[in-house]
């Protein structure tokens, strides 16, 4: 007999040997390895591999692999019902924000200067206005296509860039200039413009969804979500920091930091207000609350280098399984089902796409052309390479997905939007990986390796 407790670790060991089989796929092809996660997770999960077993009803029937497998396109419940995919996401989020946190060391911040500053506000801020206006003026033409929770959702999102491929491309090729040298520090910033603007634009979208709209909801309760997050990341960073330094083993400052961002991150499943009350929705952000003690951390912590090391040695196995799962979640019969459905879902996958890619390199270009002192490749070649999209896109996607109402065509409004991001996201990952190299290439930053004879 096949428990709920059994699948769940069942699971858990299969998703890990999947991952790995990934990381190892992706590294053949030159591809980062989150690539890879999200692409086996829709591989083998109930929309694609579980189709294929649906459809083979009575082989299926006889090994019992309707139940045992992945799930399948008619009972995916088998892999979500049975793991608390709600938890698994808000404590991955909890430690990639913690992460994007502790880039932020004040030496570091000095160091980089106004420049950098304005280069990624202006980028991040121009892939939301370029996705937000285009698909604004789609809602106006078609508002029941493009309804607006999905496009405000959709152009916070936009901000975020995680060039993982591109920092492989990078080492892989030696690379060495003044576009790596501003690459680095704008990646590190640019997500907090995503974690903020998300806070505010999700917190009306969720509010229109519900169709409760007024000052509380549009104005005060993001106000509320970003002030408390962030006070309640800086206290619970001062005192993790605090515990550094009170104790002396690796092992129990290891445990400290994750005590940390367990305590931060499960704030997000804890409801303040009852049902009813004008505040209902506000609820702490684990994303900003740990990103928040993350930064407080690498300040004030004892030896926090050393202690962010550490902590990264025990995070891909939960990162893996975070990428593999929210593969395994999309409905891949969005693009089949219905032909209707899929006439709403690409347009809006492919204005996002493209006026997202528009917008960084737009605001890169102009972001490196106000400093008059800056080297002419940068703004040329800059924005070619913040097109991948991975970690905290898909962990805000993966959010707006469990949590987001509304209904098109019997897909919900998160639905669409967990399509959209996952399906940009690997379209981003093998273009922008391909435009990163050629733009190393073409500004003569990275050195090409010769090829080593055969024995």
């Amino acid at each position: 007999m096949i428990t709920p407790i059994f699948a769940s670790i069942f699971y858990i060991a299969i998703f890990l040997f999947l991952g790995l089989l990934a990381g190892k796929f992706m590294k053949l092809l030159h591809f980062p390895n989150v690539t890879g996660y999200v692409l086996f997770g829709i591989l083998f999960g109930p929309f694609c591999l579980g189709a294929i077993v649906d459809a083979c009803t009575g082989i299926s029937d006889t090994l019992g692999l309707s139940t045992f497998f992945l799930g399948t396109a008619s009972n995916p419940g088998s892999i979500i019902s049975t793991m608390d995919i709600s938890f698994l996401s808000n404590l991955a989020l909890g430690f990639i924000a913690f992460s994007i946190g502790g880039s932020f060391k004040r030496s570091a911040l000095q160091k980089t200067g106004k420049r950098i500053i304005i280069t990624t506000a202006l980028e991040a801020f121009g892939a939301s206005l370029f996705v937000l206006v285009a698909l604004i003026i789609a809602h106006f033409i078609a508002p029941d296509r493009f309804p607006l929770p999905i496009v405000l959702t959709l152009g916070a999102i936009a901000a975020a860039t995680a060039p993982a491929g591109t920092l492989l491309i990078v080492k892989q090729y030696k690379a060495r200039g003044a576009i790596v040298d501003t690459l680095l520090p704008v990646v590190a910033l640019d997500d907090v413009a995503a974690l903020v603007s998300f806070s505010i634009l999700f917190s009306i979208a969720k509010a229109m969804t519900g169709g409760n709209i007024n000052v509380y909801t549009i104005f005060v309760v993001p106000l509320l979500e970003i002030v408390l997050s962030l006070t309640l990341g800086a206290v619970v960073g001062f005192v993790g920091s605090s515990l550094t330094r009170l104790f002396h083993s690796s092992n129990n400052r290891l445990i400290v930091l994750i005590a940390s961002i367990l305590f931060a991150a499960s704030f997000s499943e804890f409801s303040f207000f009852p049902k009813g009350h004008v505040l209902e929705s506000f609820a702490f952000s684990p994303l900003l609350t740990c990103m928040m003690a993350g930064a407080i951390y690498i300040n004030l912590g004892k030896d926090p280098e050393k202690g962010n090391e550490s902590l990264e040695k025990y995070t891909p196995p939960l990162f893996m399984l975070f990428f593999i799962i929210s593969g395994a979640t999309l409905d891949l019969s969005i693009f089949y089902k219905d032909v209707n459905m899929l006439l709403i879902f690409l347009p809006i996958a492919i204005i996002y796409l493209l006026m997202r890619a528009g917008g960084k390199y737009a605001g890169a270009y102009l972001g490196s052309a106000m400093d008059k002192e800056a080297d002419p490749r940068i703004k040329k070649y800059l924005g070619l390479m913040l097109l991948p999209q991975a970690g905290v896109a898909i962990g805000l996607a993966t959010s707006a997905g469990q949590s987001l109402g509304g209904n098109i065509l019997g897909y919900t409004y998160g639905e669409i939007i967990v399509a959209v991001v996952l399906t940009t996201t690997l379209i981003y990952s093998f273009a922008g990986s391909y435009l990163a190299k050629w733009a190393l290439f073409a500004s003569g930053e990275a050195i090409r390796q010769p090829k080593t004879p055969n024995p």
